[in-house]
């Protein structure tokens, strides 16, 4: 797992959902925001939040439109940051709902889960403790 943090950021989703057993097309369409929401922490930790040829390889990857020029300063605002929650909690919701849809069905098959979780797929957020919230996204 800790490899696969360091691979191209499609590859790292793939490889996830492979692990996982879950299928990543619902995934990508928060995808590229958290491509660049990574790269951007990244420059932030790396090189005092100057864009730089490694954060514009891993937008351009995400095929992300607006670019900026290398050298400009990305220090997140208020907004970026609001918005950088939102997308974590629509990112986390929706592994929930695929986590949810592949394993629930097993833990039941399985008798893992107790008489009084009588949970099905849809419910996967609540049982892993999101609050159903967290699917908004910018």
């Amino acid at each position: 797992m800790h490899e696969l943090m360091y691979e191209k950021p499609l590859d790292y989703l793939v490889g996830l959902c492979k692990i996982l057993s879950i299928e990543r097309q619902p995934l990508e369409i928060h995808w590229p925001n958290f491509v660049e929401l990574k790269a951007r922490r990244d420059l932030g930790v790396h090189n005092d939040w100057l864009v730089n040829d490694v954060y514009l390889r891993k937008v351009k990857e995400a095929r992300l439109d607006q670019v900026p020029l290398p050298g400009t300063r990305l220090t997140p605002d208020f907004q970026y940051l609001t918005q950088s929650i939102e997308l974590c909690g629509a990112l986390v919701g929706a592994f929930a709902d695929l986590l949810g849809e592949k394993w629930i069905p097993i833990a039941k098959e399985m008798k893992l889960l107790r008489p009084d979780q009588d949970e099905s797929p849809r419910d996967s957020r609540r049982l892993f403790g999101l609050s159903q919230a967290t699917t908004s996204v910018f």
